[in-house]
């Protein structure tokens, strides 16, 4: 019995010894590109951050110079989404400020066109989604509609398209002002005003607003600073469009020029989606960009 005992305690600390591994190769795009020192340090050091603010904390990275790959080791298996999207972009993940069309804007720039025959006097469908058909330049969305019309939306949008203004770029977001299954559809004004905000960013971090809402502080550098009061003193008893992924996180009004270094962003943010967006606007920028090559089990004892 005692020898049963002693043989069965040597198998379970055999097995708790051993460690299922996932371990991930990465090389460089670009075969040509030189991998110094510095690079790969850098390089391994923005992969790690992103693993750690992403809670693949018991993830780790080195450089394998004989194989010019970089190697990551994970007890945890790594999602192939984050691989793409996160692990491995080489720009930066920005929120941007864009002016915006209001239904105003749209109805005068439809009024300068010749419609085609039967199209006299017909709005498109994202002007009579709100407001009960009347056209107003007090909302900052086109329309807020239901995913049950999105399919006749999208056919109307292309269908008007072309007598609409050139830069208009045409993106969602979550309605305010109903349940989240209503989306706002918006028209930014893709012009040389907006405002990508990667780069000139000291820190970016979760708060909240007046309503105790989950919200994101963003802290320009100078640089930063001076833009974003350009914007804003250009567009004061207007709305603005913060955008990220071509989603609409939210669009308040302005209503004066903002010279401090500091801005809060209130949206309907879940804290899941604050800290998404935080971590993104605190990632540094890859200085070589990197292919995924292969992945392998292995066990280690």
């Amino acid at each position: 019995m005692k020898f049963i005992l002693v043989y069965l305690f040597v198998l379970s600390s055999l097995f708790s010894k051993a460690q299922i591994a996932n371990i991930y190769e990465f090389k460089a795009v670009n075969k040509t590109t030189i991998i110094d020192s510095i690079t790969a340090n850098e390089v391994i050091t923005i992969l790690q951050n992103r693993l750690t603010n992403y809670n693949y904390k018991n993830a780790t990275c080195n450089y394998n110079t004989s194989s010019n790959s970089f190697l990551i080791n994970s007890f945890t298996k790594i999602n192939n989404d984050f691989i793409k999207t996160i692990l491995l972009n080489d720009t930066f993940f920005s929120i941007s400020i864009y002016e915006l069309y209001n239904q105003f804007d749209i109805a005068k720039a439809l009024s300068t066109y010749k419609l085609k025959k039967g199209e006299i006097g017909k709005l498109p469908l994202f002007l009579t989604l709100a407001s009960n058909g009347q056209i107003t330049d007090n909302f900052p969305y086109l329309a807020i509609t239901s995913h049950s019309d999105s399919v006749a939306l999208r056919k109307d949008i292309l269908k008007f398209k072309k007598y609409m203004p050139a830069d208009i770029l045409f993106a969602n977001g979550y309605s305010n002002f109903s349940n989240q299954n209503n989306l706002e559809l918006f028209g930014l004004k893709n012009n040389t005003n907006k405002f990508y905000i990667g780069g000139f960013i000291i820190n970016a971090s979760i708060s909240y607003d007046a309503l105790g809402r989950v919200a994101i502080t963003i802290e320009f550098n100078e640089k930063g600073k001076q833009k974003f009061a350009n914007i804003t003193g250009t567009n004061v008893n207007k709305n603005l469009a913060f955008v990220i992924n071509n989603k609409v996180l939210t669009a308040p009004r302005v209503i004066g020029k903002i010279e401090s270094s500091k801005v809060d962003i209130s949206g309907l943010f879940t804290m899941q989606e604050a800290t998404k967006f935080v971590n993104i606007l605190n990632t540094e920028i890859l200085p070589i960009k990197l292919k995924f090559v292969q992945s392998e089990i292995v066990t280690n004892k």
